[in-house]
């Protein structure tokens, strides 16, 4: 048995914090590892709601190192939680965004440091692996699709507009959207996987406003899969599964009138809803966790557990 220790610095739950924590529960079902957690001390406790299901035996109050053979981190920042010498213990990086790629980046250095790294998409892959010490993989998002299901009635026409990245605009689409008469409903903060799930459920048409690059984008590919019809930008990591007037619309990034066009384009064609709704669910099936879940333990067996 190998142990593997997760470091997190859980100050506030977003989407990148709830993937590193599925990574986590990938480990607790494998037969080779013993998987712990340690949170830093200005962390939510014991990781919150988010590690509510894992075993408290399993989150760990001291950070001892030496008493494991890889450490798993994300990102580029939280390479300062580890001493600089390792003596050679093998580090799993967990790599999200595009920040990490990016020379005039802070995080840029930590590419050249040793380390097995897992790019979440074939884009990251592309703008890393040139310059990391290391192997580099692809393991994409998986998506629990018993959460995200197609299950569930629709409000004809009803928006729903997930605005946490882009709060202005989120708004300025759904004053107009209301002023019109539409049903609209306007996220801009966190809620918790399952009401969000159950919010996509109720919708017909979901308006995901992205940063202009992500290394993935999940909202995206949740709302394929619980059946809506998805307006989503390119964000460079989503291309892989947003592909305009196939599975969702793709307006232009931040702009108003683009976003507003492709809304009401939607609102008169259900037939275009349709034909989008089923290609985006079909697309969505292709990343059910269990597929993460099995390259990531693939990923164990070759470069943790054979060493």
């Amino acid at each position: 048995m190998k142990k593997i220790l997760f470091i997190r610095d859980l100050k506030k739950i977003h989407g990148g914090h709830i993937k590193v924590r599925d990574y986590f529960l990938h480990c607790l079902n494998h037969p080779g590892v013993v998987a712990d957690v340690y949170f830093t001390p200005d962390s939510i406790p014991q990781g919150g709601d988010l590690y509510a299901e894992v075993p408290r035996a399993r989150i760990v109050a001291q950070m001892q190192i030496d008493a494991y053979e890889a450490l798993f981190i994300a990102g580029g920042k939280n390479w300062k939680l580890l001493p600089e010498n390792l003596h050679g213990m093998k580090i799993i990086n967990l790599i999200q965004d595009f920040d990490n790629a990016d020379p005039h980046d802070a995080q840029f250095a930590n590419l050249q440091r040793p380390a097995l790294r897992i790019c979440v998409s074939q884009q990251v892959y592309d703008a890393v692996a040139p310059h990391a010490a290391g192997a580099t993989v692809v393991i994409k998002y998986g998506i629990p699709l018993d959460v995200f299901s197609a299950a569930g009635e629709k409000r004809h026409n009803s928006i729903f507009i997930w605005a946490r990245k882009n709060k202005p605009l989120g708004k300025r689409l759904a004053l107009a959207l209301q002023k019109s008469g539409r049903e609209v409903t306007l996220l801009k903060d966190f809620v918790p996987r399952h009401e969000f799930a159950r919010r996509l459920g109720e919708s017909d048409i979901f308006v995901a406003l992205c940063y202009s690059r992500e290394g993935f984008y999940l909202p995206a590919l949740e709302g394929m899969a619980r059946r809506c019809a998805v307006l989503c930008s390119d964000a460079i990591g989503n291309r892989g599964f947003c592909l305009h007037g196939e599975t969702c619309l793709m307006p232009e990034h931040d702009h108003f009138d683009s976003h507003l066009a492709m809304i009401e384009q939607l609102l008169a064609a259900d037939d275009l809803k349709e034909r989008l709704r089923q290609r985006g669910y079909e697309m969505a099936q292709s990343y059910a966790m269990q597929h993460e879940r099995e390259n990531f333990h693939r990923f164990l067996d070759k470069y943790v557990l054979a060493g």
